[in-house]
């Protein structure tokens, strides 16, 4: 059966990493957080999130994915992605702005053909990951859900970060039709078709009556 994908709408925070360990690409400690500052928090039209986080790499490739019901977790459905240090990067970046509610868009895969879930090779269901730095060696253990604990201590209410939480584990549960689609990109075939759409008809006023006096 062959792999579609749909461009839809998610929190980068209710994506699960598929595998223990990601290796940075980046030269430099310096150069991984300019990457992470370069995404980008715009206004987004969905009542569900508060922001939409643009960054200028593709979208990335998630597919839904059980895990297993002795999991620490519990097991169920969730969404994985391959892509694991941009994964981290969106993550990174969600947590900055944290409680707001940020989405990304991605490329939902579904479909039987993919070798996604073949490759899923986490010992802690994707919660988190090790990301290991060539330039000292070090190995940083990321989870967001660590990450957000001082900072919504700092900078937030307990019911923000309740609120901000609840759609994390909104968007963790929702199947691909549950999803909202993502906004067409500007300059996109989708993003013309929809500009060149005539505006709705506006409604004429009745003519007065004809006058007799």
């Amino acid at each position: 059966m062959p792999v579609y994908a749909e461009q839809k709408l998610v929190s980068p925070l209710a994506l699960r990493f598929s595998q223990d360990h990601v290796r940075s690409t980046f030269q430099s400690q310096d150069e991984l957080e300019a990457a992470i500052a370069k995404i980008e928090a715009e206004p987004v039209d969905c009542a569900d999130y508060d922001v939409l986080l643009k960054a200028d790499f593709p979208a990335i490739e998630v597919q839904r994915a059980r895990v297993p019901e002795d999991a620490d977790d519990g097991g169920g459905e969730f969404w994985f992605s391959m892509a694991g240090l941009l994964l981290y990067c969106l993550q990174r970046a969600a947590v900055n702005l944290w409680p707001k509610r940020a989405a990304v868009a991605v490329e939902a895969l579904f479909g039987e053909g993919g070798d996604l879930l073949r490759k899923i090779d986490s010992s802690t269901s994707g919660v988190c990951v090790g990301l290991l730095c060539p330039w000292d060696g070090h190995r940083e253990v990321w989870s967001w859900r660590q990450a957000v604990v001082p900072t919504g201590h700092r900078r937030c209410r307990a019911e923000e970060a309740s609120l901000a939480a609840a759609q994390v584990a909104a968007d963790e549960g929702k199947a691909l039709h549950q999803l909202h689609d993502a906004p067409p990109e500007p300059g996109s075939l989708q993003a013309l078709l929809a500009a060149a759409e005539p505006p709705p008809c506006a409604t004429r006023a009745a003519p007065p009556p004809p006058s007799f006096a």
